[in-house]
């Protein structure tokens, strides 16, 4: 059985790429996290989906990102009343 380095994925593994949009200061962060522990701008994207998958799959009524986008909705929507 041949082994692949823990930074890449299996050969052949991946169908297709996939794009993604984002903005200068998201691929800016995304490039410094992906840095600091040693993987690929795209290893490190795949495993952010697959944890956020995973965290849906667990409970896919509210995830963080949900909790984060209403948190800033209801602020807004508060200072809008005001």
């Amino acid at each position: 059985m041949k082994t692949c380095s823990p930074h890449r994925s299996p050969k052949d593994c991946l169908q297709a790429p996939i794009s993604i949009r984002l903005s200068a200061t998201e691929i800016a962060t995304i490039q410094e996290l992906a840095d600091s522990i040693g993987r690929s701008r795209a290893s490190f994207i795949r495993r952010l989906i697959e944890r956020g998958m995973e965290a849906y799959q667990l409970d896919p009524r509210l995830t963080v990102l949900d909790e984060i986008h209403l948190k800033g909705w209801l602020a807004n929507s508060e200072e809008a009343k005001a």
